[in-house]
């Protein structure tokens, strides 16, 4: 009898904690994902932590959770890790009732890019691991990784070519707006030029004559078009990398820039860009730059220059600098026009110590190499 009597007790306390979990075990408990650092740079280690709370009185005795992040992240423990496309956590926590636990896991960050954690998969089990409960639970964590620094000297040789094809625009446009002076009106003036009141009291046609100016805005034309059909993934990163510096060195100059590509996003839309500098537009860039997937399909770069092509007067004829590991003479003679009017634009070009640089159809503008070494 007293078996029997037993035997009930426990099966009774068996099924009543079963139904008891089964309808709290996910009251007030909590799980999240936080960066150590909101950014980082490539080949720098950084951290995240994974916090879990239990605010109630009933204990869960094994929790797993599970999240996953991309596998550009190199965790230096491997324990509870699974890489494949993305790195798979599975991790294992024992709550008592009102207790939180935080678990530091620190990585190498391999790649630039945006990292987030999205979602956690909680599963958890009753006192006597007789059954399992899951429920997924939303996340917020987002980190950028910057992309590498590029070698100061050879940046500073590609800074001083800017610089004095800056100066040597100096005075090839009047600026609308600064009133030099007038004079008589001769053959070869547009009539736009007339000052019609000045003309009505001379008794003779003058025009306006304006102050010289140079435009310091920057365009920073970043083509990530493949030039062969297996595309070439170091040279793609080198030029985002040589973009990024060379974006925070106008940027220290005070020279206004503006960094423009074909539209290839990982995730959000390409936000309108200006001319500016300072660190919020330096920030602002190169969050763009860590979204950048050179594998998203965007149009041909053609088509972005024959848009810089039709508003340079509205734009103040800003100076261009395309990065492009692609020659193509579709793309050379795109350039070709821009170039021309724009004088002093560069051509940088990312290569391996095989590839040539030849650019017969684009002569308007000053080739540079910037030679890659293979990883």
């Amino acid at each position: 009898m007293e078996f029997i009597i037993i035997l009930v007790a426990a099966l009774c306390l068996v099924l009543g904690q079963e139904v008891l979990y089964q309808r709290k075990w996910h009251k007030n408990l909590t799980a999240a994902l936080e960066f150590g650092q909101e950014i980082l740079t490539e080949g720098e280690k950084g951290s995240i932590k994974e916090i879990v709370r239990n605010e109630k009185f009933l204990p869960i005795p094994a929790l797993h959770v599970k999240w996953k992040v991309s596998r550009n992240l190199r965790f230096d423990a491997r324990e509870n890790t699974a890489m494949t496309d993305q790195t798979y956590r599975n991790d294992i926590f024992s709550l008592m009732p009102y207790q939180q636990i935080t678990r530091t896991l620190t990585f190498t960050a391999l790649k630039r890019g945006c990292y987030e954690g999205n979602q956690i998969e909680l599963v958890s089990h009753d006192l006597f691991f007789s059954t399992s409960y899951s429920r997924q639970i939303p996340c917020r964590a987002r980190m950028y990784v910057y992309p590498a620094p590029v070698e100061t000297g050879r940046l500073n040789l590609i800074f001083d070519t800017l610089l004095g094809a800056y100066r040597a625009r100096k005075r090839l446009y009047e600026d609308p707006f600064a009133l030099r002076g007038m004079r008589e009106y001769q053959a070869s003036d547009p009539f736009n030029r007339i000052n019609w009141k000045a003309t009505a009291r001379a008794g003779e046609m003058m025009v306006n004559e304006y102050e010289y100016a140079a435009s310091r805005n920057t365009v920073l034309l970043l083509n990530l078009e493949p030039d062969s059909i297996w595309p070439r993934q170091e040279l793609q990163e080198e030029s985002i990398r040589l973009c990024a510096a060379l974006a925070e060195r106008l940027s220290e100059d005070e020279i206004p820039g503006m960094v423009v590509d074909a539209g290839g996003l990982s995730d959000e839309t390409s936000p309108e860009w200006k001319f500016s500098f300072g660190p919020a537009y330096i920030r602002r860039t190169m969050e763009y730059l860590c979204r950048l997937d050179p594998a998203a399909p965007q149009p041909r770069f053609e088509s972005v220059l024959e848009t810089w092509k039709d508003c340079m007067e509205e734009n103040g004829y800003p100076f261009f600098v395309l990065i492009s590991t692609n020659q193509s003479r579709e793309l050379q003679r795109a350039y070709e026009d821009l170039a021309r009017i724009s004088p002093g634009s560069l051509w940088i070009a990312p290569l391996y110590a095989e590839d040539s640089l030849e650019l017969p159809d684009c002569p308007a503008a000053e080739p540079i190499r910037w030679n890659v070494e293979k990883g």
